[in-house]
Formats: structure tokens, sequence, C-alpha cells
């Protein structure tokens, strides 16, 4: 991770898939939600600052970390990120798709 950011800096699209694939990583193989829920939380903010909040990559940034609350058994804090994906997903993609 550290070779994507030092060469492409720390806002190029491909060091935030790497910090969103980091973050997965460690939910699903290692258990370690706090730690996946905080690199994509940062990782949200950044794309959304820097790349756009409705790019695919800030779609799929926003979705998982909706899910990782809910992966984690805390659906109540999971349901904030679940609605801003739902509507940003209804402005990207449209009520018909």
């Amino acid at each position: 991770m550290s070779f994507t950011e030092k060469e492409l800096g720390p806002l190029h699209e491909l060091t935030v898939q790497a910090l969103n694939n980091l973050a997965m990583l460690r939910m699903e193989n290692k258990g370690d939600f706090e730690s996946g829920e905080k690199i994509l939380k940062e990782t949200l903010e950044r794309a959304d600052a820097h790349i756009g909040k409705y790019s695919s990559l800030g779609l799929a940034l926003i979705n998982n970390l909706s899910a990782s609350y809910g992966n984690s058994g805390r659906y109540e804090e999971g349901m904030a990120y679940y609605r801003e994906a739902v509507e940003r997903k209804l402005i990207v993609l449209g009520e018909l798709n």
C-alpha cells in the first residue's frame, strides 16, 4: 500500500482502491472490523472530497462501509450509510436500474 501512495499520491483512484481492498481484507479475512471500518471511513472521506461522491469508487466504498456494519452485527449504525448509498445510486443510475 505504501508503494501505491508514494508513487501515485494519497488521492489517486488506485491508492483509494488499494485502501478499500485493504479494509475489506482486514474485515473479511482477519475479522478486524474496527481497523477495517476506520480505513473505510477515512477512504470514503478522501474519495468523496477528491474523486467524487458519485464516482463508481465512491459508490463502492459507501456500500462496503454499510455492509461492514451489517456483517459485524451493527445494523442500526449501518443503515445511515446504506440509505446514503441508495440515494447516491439513484442519482447516478436512476430509479429504473
